[in-house]
């Protein structure tokens, strides 16, 4: 996105324009609707499209994918131009990206609503100094291959990965929220890959 340009703020479908409210917190809970299993695939789709619809929700159930469909094309398009640190967790690092935006920026995400355009660029614009930044580095730090001179370092690397693991491995997150999305908008966005993959890996 150029500076110049605004964040999207609707999409077309048809003959007809939708608002949308891509805010970072309701992009997050309509795509974490997807592992839910108490939802039907009929509940999930009129729930994500509540969220990021500003105004009534079509009632033809065909809109409703297309626009879905329409939808995470923009959201996929938004994260996978600015991108997220690699080997991090949305809800495990919640508390650290919190504290680092407030420690970086000033802002409380508790108070704010920020358009997701602008959450990713910030989040991939914090700096080392950051307790969240120096979690995400021991994780994406590689192991060397040992010699006789870095066994201690070697052993305090795992040490250090260990304490910062990840609950689930980054392609199992990403084949769950995959198939999530597969079952009922035939999209082929893969949003956990730009969080997990993507980013400041050098």
């Amino acid at each position: 996105m150029r500076l110049y340009e605004q964040p999207c703020s609707a999409v077309t479908v048809g003959r007809r324009k939708y608002k949308l409210r891509l805010t970072y917190d309701r992009v997050l809970f309509a795509l974490d609707s997807v592992q839910d299993p108490l939802l039907t695939d009929a509940d999930r789709l009129r729930l994500m499209l509540g969220l990021l619809l500003k105004g009534r929700v079509p009632l033809s159930l065909r809109r409703q994918e297309q626009l879905l469909q329409a939808i995470m094309a923009e959201i996929n398009q938004q994260s996978k131009e600015h991108g997220g640190p690699p080997v991090m967790s949305l809800t495990q690092d919640a508390p650290l990206i919190h504290a680092a935006f407030q420690q970086s920026y000033g802002i409380d995400l508790h108070q704010v609503d920020l358009p997701l355009v602008t959450f990713c660029e910030l989040l991939s614009g914090l700096p080392e100094s950051t307790r969240f930044c120096e979690v995400v580095g021991i994780r994406a730090r590689p192991i060397p291959p040992p010699d006789k001179h870095n066994s201690k370092y070697i052993e305090e690397l795992l040490k250090a990965k260990a304490s910062v693991a990840l609950e689930l491995p980054p392609e199992q997150r990403e084949a769950a929220f995959q198939t999530g999305l597969n079952r009922f908008a035939q999209t082929l966005i893969a949003w956990a890959e730009h969080f997990t993959e993507g980013g400041k890996s050098e």
